[in-house]
């Protein structure tokens, strides 16, 4: 990490290699810092010219953005996924055991606080700057180590409700919450559409993201189109089915489609995992201005399918990219998510997936003035990365390719300003 600066003072910071998205690499790049602000980029011997009164750190490898989880459940941090999931085994059978230990206090309060510290240290540690947070219990919103100020992480409390009482319930914390607090979605087969609309109706009203989970199984698509299969089974099975699920329901032919009928859809809406979805539904997204998130590795883990990235991109929706929880994702790090984005999809270009994992989160959350490229006015929060094959990598492919191929890089440092951060609507 650089270290601080004084008022005023510039400091420039230079690497044989520069990706700011806003221009091709740049070789022997340089980066101008001021006052917790980028104030230059472009070649070293630019930049050097034009800020002559400076102090410079050089480094050895790549100049990059910032990383972007934009989907995890720190409360769920304690709960790993250290045994592969049956390939037998339902999505709601996983769902099913972690209720289960919930319930039966597997864990202590104590142990759930400092799983979730320390995965936002090691969220840190691999270069993330911004976690999109989704919890049950507002005492287990977390806050990152005090002496870096980041991750920066936005929490957001998940609402669901089944059935006509737990509704009117939700109804009443939603009326005593604080406007502070973002309120959100959990999903479509656990979440009854007249508490879907009220909470994006807040969600609009006070200028917060609506993140729900979307599609994330291709049995939700018979129980959003015809009320039967495996969400109507579990729901039934734990005494949460009423008959009156979709009372209040436009008839519809998908997830996507549903949501949109209830007006759920708009550039504040973040959809998470969208597996099971067809290229009339990403038509609706891409006219709706709403977000897309994907978690490849914990659909991987949970057998969920392989969410279509590249007709996305076919539709100008470049999606963001989330770890999800540690008991869906034996391995919740960005680089590998990256990895398996690249081995999912050979076809998607490696600068695209770096996209994913930096800038369409920025702007998912609404924070691209400040992170997402390295470029005049954002943030001076940035990475250094280094390694063995980064320091091989003779032209721009190979380079990319390595970045997002090879997982985690040896050396991760973080390039930095002091720059305090508030949670961002």
């Amino acid at each position: 990490m650089a270290g601080v600066m004084k008022k005023g003072e510039v400091l420039i910071v230079t690497a044989p290699w520069v990706l700011s998205f806003d221009k091709p690499l740049i070789k022997n790049g340089a980066v101008a810092l001021l006052d917790g602000r980028i104030v230059g980029v472009g070649s070293e011997h630019k930049v050097a010219e034009r800020f002559s009164t400076s102090v410079t750190h050089r480094y050895p490898g790549v100049l990059l953005p910032a990383l972007v989880n934009a989907h995890m459940h720190l409360e769920l941090s304690c709960f790993n996924a250290d045994t592969a999931l049956d390939a037998n085994s339902s999505f709601t059978d996983w769902v099913e055991d972690l209720l289960q230990k919930r319930a039966h206090n597997a864990v202590s309060e104590k142990d759930i606080r400092i799983a979730a510290e320390r995965q936002i240290e090691k969220q840190f540690e691999s270069g993330v700057v911004f976690i999109g947070d989704i919890g049950n219990i507002p005492e287990f919103f977390f806050s990152p180590p005090a002496e870096s100020h980041l991750p920066q992480v936005y929490h957001m409390l998940e609402f669901l409700g089944s059935t006509h009482d737990a509704v009117q319930n939700s109804f009443k914390r939603l009326e005593n919450l604080p406007v502070t607090v973002a309120a959100v979605a959990h999903a479509p087969y656990s979440t009854r559409p007249e508490l879907l609309v009220k909470i994006k109706e807040r969600c609009d009203r006070l200028g917060h993201i609506f993140s729900v989970h979307t599609s994330e199984t291709w049995d939700e698509l018979s129980f959003i189109t015809s009320q039967t299969g495996l969400f109507r089974d579990f729901l039934e099975k734990r005494g949460t089915w009423d008959g009156e699920f979709f009372r209040n329901a436009p008839e519809s032919s998908s997830t996507i489609d549903y949501f949109s009928r209830l007006g759920l859809l708009n550039a504040k809406t973040l959809l998470v995992h969208c597996v099971s979805v067809s290229d009339q539904d990403l038509a609706v997204v891409q006219e709706s201005g709403a977000k897309i998130c994907v978690c490849p590795g914990s659909n991987a883990f949970l057998h969920s399918g392989v969410a279509p990235v590249k007709t996305m991109l076919d539709y100008d929706i470049i999606p963001a990219l989330g770890t999800d929880s540690p008991a869906s994702n034996p391995q919740p790090d960005m680089w590998a998510e990256m990895q398996r984005v690249a081995a999912d999809h050979p076809g998607i270009d490696a600068v695209m997936i770096l996209k994913m994992a930096t800038q369409a989160g920025a702007k998912a959350f609404g924070l691209d003035a400040h992170y997402g490229n390295i470029s005049l006015g954002k943030a001076a929060s940035f990475l250094h990365v280094d390694s063995k094959k980064i320091n091989n990598c003779k032209t721009d492919k190979e380079l990319l390719n390595v970045l997002v191929k090879s997982g985690k890089p040896e050396i991760i440092q973080w390039i930095q300003q002091p720059l305090m951060h508030s949670q961002s609507k």
